[in-house]
């Protein structure tokens, strides 16, 4: 067995968010090696190994120790396998040995898993795994290794995976992987000092005890008991000829036990556990009259005992006869109900591995409701808003401050609208709730709240205009009819006159009005109030002021980017509305008269990119603004500027790059957006012999591929820019450049993935070259060739499973296929098998839920799905994919489902361990209350295990933050005690909408 930590050090920047992941434990595996003869040199290596298309960049192993011996030490890595045949350190058999690995790139995640030949057939099986990472890390990792009890003296072969971002599977130790490193060591198993009690395959009802044979024993004997029974109750079983012995027919618990060779003397004792932890931290939440809304607990976490269900027993307190009230998966039950008013309960829980656990008492009682306040409060009304989980009937009373109260009886929700209260009042309130005909909860803490006619929120002004400007506010008083308001204005210079009064100005919570009439570049100021009819107003906003603007040329005219035949045109606008622009632009020459010019009309930006100009001419050009659809300004004084000579722009030497026998990429820089023409021709040729290509390329710089060019040959070239379309600039030469010689052009032949009949086959080379592909079973003398490939990848289809194939590939070249590559070999999956995995329900209605899992990309999935526990399976027709939407399911049931593998036409798998979901109730949530702390968005942290909507009453009860840039809905919220609300950047509450 393999004891395994992690030693994490200081992780860069760039990989700080994956620190999250190293806190899972690792998981061991490794099967007992049946003995065998000792061995003197170790089997030769084999030649099976792992590969890695992309190298070790991410990260390979640069040492590992064992004994504190260094196995291997290195710096780098090239070639992705290292073998290390020397023995170098011994290790005895149950006795835990120390060992360290460092990766070659501390800045990527890595996973590991590792591989002892032990029944030394000169490969490493799925079951001498030794070590398989459960997550990947960074820097180091160190543990113990210890050899498995009974394996043979002699040497044994070590190998170590290291896969970026991957644990290696336990089949893998000769696949295929992108970057990573495998190297492969030789220990020296040595004769076995002592037994080694050990206990492995623990089950519900069984263990394993092992130990070492030392060779001086024909039999053993063995001791147990369970932990709970007197240290001298042991079982005794004698006459043992293994060094092995199975116990059977074990419950759940602690138990321990002892070996020793007949009439030797007993080693142990060595203790094991049967079963999992109880359950933890029992609580009870929410406990009213007749109910308890939840009853929560730890969730048990031992990876030895995955999928664990819970069960629930509830009992009047010492009524002595159990009944159970919950099974299920959830460590939070949901509302247990028709329990007795004032009457003691326990619970307890215990998982399907567990023992029950201790006892919890709570007692029903008649809780007084929560009063949350007032909201919505108007002049003559307010929405009071109270909390109860259990719900029930309620008595509210409230009156004038120091007044008499009025008593509403027999409420049977949570709100109450009080209507025809007076303006400018204050009020108190109270509420009870009716438990019982004669029981009363107290009433609840009183709340006062004031009515007032809400005055208007942020007003302000905006879009200044020549004759006009418009204003603007938030209304949120109760209006009749809503949101209509009172506006007053005047200029400032007549503040001693009248305001200037609009009446009953429409609107909802934010409403904008248009003030026209008024006078250019003039100063004025307004104020406004909301309206609550009936003639209640709310007091005046203070006055706003503001000063119409009159229609100015545009400003800070700025000519950029300019070209040969182009240039770029800025200015400053202003805030003016209705931003659209005149350019006009002539020859400076033209200057001194008043034509000449050209116009550019329905420019909306204040940016504007001149083309079509002539090189080396001074140019002259001025803008003009349309402030309102009516009024215009003048031009702007004119500004000059003058385009580039039509000279060769190219900022740097042209060369040539990614030349093969027939073609090469011939490459420049520019410092405009042009039009080029290249030359070229073979150096042998005279001067004046140039191919010429108009217009190659079109863009900012670039690069243009010459094909069809001789293997062998040296070329020279040249470029120039088309200015225009009849003016050419001087050309400009390049580096000259030799075609290379005929030869193969494919390197890296792989394959990218494999199924039981086809294979994707990938390689390096260019793209524009034909290639010719030929495979067959390894074993088999003839080829099958595919000719004429053009693309990459290349599926080959048609082929058998299981079985280990083949390739080469060879590039074209002038018409003839060049000498193949190394031979590349795959083998194709041995049959269908189910590759789905992690069945969910990613969302579920009331009828309709989506199922999601995983499986490889190119396998389809054959979906079926059953009512929980019905005989017959309703299969979904055709190839699916996840996610996949079932609809017309039934309200409030529980439904299975399973996911099959489809490898291609008439090849299924069989189908996956059924995974289950329950379609939501069509009842509404009458109350969602928070049940844990975390984000807003997480339906986890919810009563009703979904997100609020705005027609949902809220309570908050624990601290939920509403992330950067989110929304949290609701049609009311209120707080328990430990109950907050907070905001990531930008995040918003929107209640009642």
């Amino acid at each position: 067995m393999l004891h395994f930590h992690f030693t994490l050090h200081q992780l860069p920047i760039r990989v700080a968010l994956l620190f999250l992941l190293i806190f899972s434990s690792f998981k061991w595996v490794m099967a007992d090696a049946p003995p065998r003869a000792a061995t003197t040199a170790p089997k030769a290596l084999t030649s099976c190994r792992p590969t890695f298309s992309s190298g070790c960049f991410t990260g390979g192993l640069n040492s590992f120790t064992v004994n504190g011996t260094t196995l291997s030490n290195a710096t780098s890595c090239s070639t992705g396998y290292a073998a290390y045949t020397a023995v170098t350190t011994n290790v005895a058999p149950g006795q835990p040995h120390p060992f360290a690995g460092t990766f070659t790139n501390s800045g990527y995640p890595n996973g590991v898993t590792i591989w002892a030949d032990v029944n030394r057939d000169g490969t490493f099986g799925t079951t001498e795994v030794v070590f398989q990472a459960s997550t990947v890390t960074t820097s180091t990792f160190s543990g113990s290794l210890t050899i498995p009890l009974n394996t043979a003296t002699g040497p044994v072969d070590v190998r170590v995976v290291v896969a970026y971002f991957t644990i290696p599977p336990s089949s893998s130790a000769c696949g295929s992987f992108s970057y990573g490193e495998a190297e492969d060591y030789v220990l020296n198993v040595i004769a076995p000092t002592a037994y080694y009690p050990t206990t492995t395959n623990i089950a519900n009802t069984s263990a394993l005890l092992n130990w070492n044979n030392l060779g001086t024993a024909s039999s053993y004997e063995v001791q147990w008991r369970p932990q709970t029974t007197p240290a001298s109750a042991y079982t005794t079983i004698s006459g043992i000829t293994s060094t092995t012995f199975a116990l059977t027919g074990l419950g759940i618990g602690a138990y321990e036990w002892q070996m020793r060779p007949t009439s030797g003397t007993y080693v142990g004792p060595v203790s094991f556990t049967v079963g999992c932890t109880t359950p933890s931290n029992l609580n009870a939440f929410n406990v009213g009259s007749a109910s308890v809304q939840f009853l929560s607990w730890s969730a048990v976490s031992e990876p030895a005992y995955p999928n664990k269900t819970y069960e629930v027993q509830l009992q009047v307190k010492g009524a002595g006869s159990w009944s159970t009230v919950y099974t299920g998966t959830n460590t939070l039950t949901p509302r247990i109900s028709g329990l007795s008013l004032q009457t003691p309960y326990t619970w307890r829980v215990r998982a399907d591995c567990s023992l029950f656990s201790a006892p919890q008492t709570f007692t029903t009682t008649c809780n007084t409701p929560s009063l949350n306040g007032a909201y919505n409060i108007a002049h003559n009304s307010a929405q009071l808003l109270w909390s109860d989980p259990e719900g029930g009937v309620y008595v509210l009373q409230y009156r004038p401050a120091g007044g008499t109260w009025t008593t509403v009886s027999s409420l049977t929700t949570t709100s109450y609208d009080l209507t025809g209260l007076t303006n400018n009042t204050t009020y108190e309130c109270a509420v009870s709730k009716v438990c019982a005909t004669t029981l009363s909860s107290p009433y609840s803490a009183t709340r006062t709240f004031t009515t007032a006619c809400k005055l208007l929120s942020s007003p302000g002004t905006t879009e200044l205009l020549p004759t006009s400007a418009v204003l603007y506010w938030y209304n949120y008083a109760a209006g009749v009819p809503p949101g209509e308001v009172q506006l007053q204005w005047r200029p400032t210079s007549q503040s001693v006159v009248s305001w200037t009064t609009i009446d009953n100005i429409p609107g909802g919570i934010y409403t904008s009005y248009s003030l026209t009439g008024l006078t250019n570049n003039t100063a004025y100021q307004w104020q406004a109030r909301a309206s609550c009819g009936a003639g209640v107003y709310s007091s005046f906003t203070s006055p706003i002021s503001f000063t119409t603007q009159s229609c100015q040329p545009p400003s800070a005219l700025n000519t950029s980017s300019i070209g040969i035949n182009r240039a770029t045109l800025s200015w400053n606008s202003g805030s003016y509305l209705e931003q659209r622009f005149t350019v006009q632009y002539r020859p400076a020459s033209l200057s001194t008269t008043t034509s000449g010019w050209t116009s550019v009309t329905g420019i909306v930006s204040d940016r504007y990119s001149l083309t079509g100009l002539d090189p080396n001419t001074a140019y002259q050009w001025q803008v003009s603004m349309a402030c309102t659809p009516t009024e215009l300004s003048g031009f702007s004084a004119p500004l000059i500027f003058s385009t580039l000579p039509c000279n060769n722009r190219l900022s740097s030497t042209p060369f040539a790059t990614n030349q093969t026998y027939a073609s090469a990429q011939l490459n420049w820089s520019d410092r405009d957006i042009n039009t080029y023409t290249v030359q070229w021709r073979p150096q042998s040729l005279p001067a004046s012999n140039w191919n010429t290509i108009a217009n190659a390329v079109t863009g900012n710089g670039g690069s243009y591929t010459l094909t069809g060019l001789n293997t062998s040959t040296t070329y020279e070239w040249q470029v120039a820019v088309v200015c225009t379309p009849s003016l050419l600039s001087n050309y400009f030469g390049g580096n000259s450049f030799t075609t290379t010689a005929c030869s193969n052009l494919a390197t890296g032949l792989a394959a990218t993935g494999t199924t039981f009949s086809a294979a994707n086959l990938t390689w390096t080379g260019p793209t524009f070259v034909p290639y010719v592909l030929r495979y067959r079973p390894i074993g088999t003398t003839t080829w099958t060739d595919v000719s004429g490939i053009m693309t990459k990848p290349y599926t080959l289809t048609g082929l058998m499973a299981g079985t280990v194939y083949e390739a080469q590939i060879a590039s074209v070249c002038s018409g003839s296929a060049t000498a193949y590559g190394l031979i590349y070999s795959f083998t194709t999956a041995a049959a269908c098998t189910n590759a789905a995995s992690s069945l969910t329900a990613l969302s579920v209605g009331s009828t309709t839920a989506t199922l999601g899992w995983a499986s490889p990309p190119g396998i389809g999935s054959s979906l079926r799905y059953r009512v929980a526990g019905a005989v017959g399976w309703q299969t979904v027709v055709g190839v699916v994919n996840a996610p996949y939407a079932l609809t017309n399911l039934i309200a409030g049931t529980a439904y299975e489902f399973q996911v099959a593998s489809v490898c291609g036409p008439g090849q299924l798998s069989g189908y996956t361990a059924p995974a289950s979901f329950t379609t939501t109730s069509t009842n509404t949530c009458p109350l969602m209350v928070t049940v844990q702390n975390g984000d807003w968005t997480n339906p986890a942290i919810w009563s009703c295990n979904r997100v609020p909507l705005a027609t949902d009453p809220v309570q908050v009860l624990h601290i939920v933050t509403i992330p950067n840039n989110g929304t949290g809905r609701a049609q009311r919220l209120s707080y328990g005690a430990g109950g907050k609300v907070s905001f990531g950047m930008a995040a918003r509450l929107l209640l009642n909408q």
